[in-house]
Order: structure tokens, then C-alpha cells, then sequence
């Protein structure tokens, strides 16, 4: 069985959002996101609810926790339901000067 750390997911979520009460979209997946749990395709929990709900999950199904990054309107993860960019993700193959990294920031921002 996997161990589960709420402390890691509470780190994971205060970095995505400093307050509490911000709704993330989620997907509960079994344990190798093959499938999603019954009833759990879109949920939409905040910080809280995740760290009540998820463990029950993951320790009943082995379950996987799949979040949209993005802010959402709550009607699911696709292209149309995006709001606003939480994060930046970038992979860089080289090295890259901290100039450079404000330059990317910059142009996405």
C-alpha cells in the first residue's frame, strides 16, 4: 500500500493557493489512473475537503488524485472550462540563467 502524507498534499495545494477556501478540480482515479472511482469523474473540493475526502478514497480504492492546475468554472478540466493559469510549468532541457527564467515568466504572465 502506498503511504499517504496529507502533509505533502497540504504543501502541494498552499502552493498552488495561499487561501484555503479556493475550489480545486479533481479527478480520483484508481492506482494506476486507469480508471476513474465512481461518482468521483469531476469533484470540486478545497483544501480542506481534500484532506477529509481523498484519504478515505485512497485507502478504500488505492486511489490516484488528478488536479487541474488551472482555475476552472467547475464544469470539468477540458480547454473550455479553463478560467485563469495557476502555475507555469516549463521543461528546460539546459541550463538557464535567471534572466532568462524572468524572460519566460514575463511573456506568460
Amino acid at each position: 500500500m502506498n503511504t499517504l502524507s496529507l502533509t505533502d498534499i497540504s504543501t502541494f495545494f498552499n502552493f498552488l493557493s495561499s487561501d484555503n477556501k479556493e475550489i480545486f478540480t479533481c479527478t480520483v482515479m484508481n492506482a494506476d489512473s486507469s480508471r476513474v472511482i465512481a461518482g468521483h469523474g469531476s469533484v470540486f473540493w478545497n483544501i480542506t475537503s481534500i484532506l477529509e475526502e481523498f484519504p478515505r478514497l485512497h485507502e478504500a480504492h488505492q486511489a490516484t488524485l488528478h488536479v487541474c492546475l488551472n482555475q476552472t468554472g467547475f464544469g470539468g478540466r477540458k480547454l473550455k472550462d479553463i478560467q485563469a493559469c495557476r502555475v507555469l510549468c516549463v521543461d528546460l532541457d539546459r541550463l538557464v540563467g535567471t534572466e532568462e527564467i524572468k524572460d519566460i515568466i514575463e511573456k506568460y504572465h
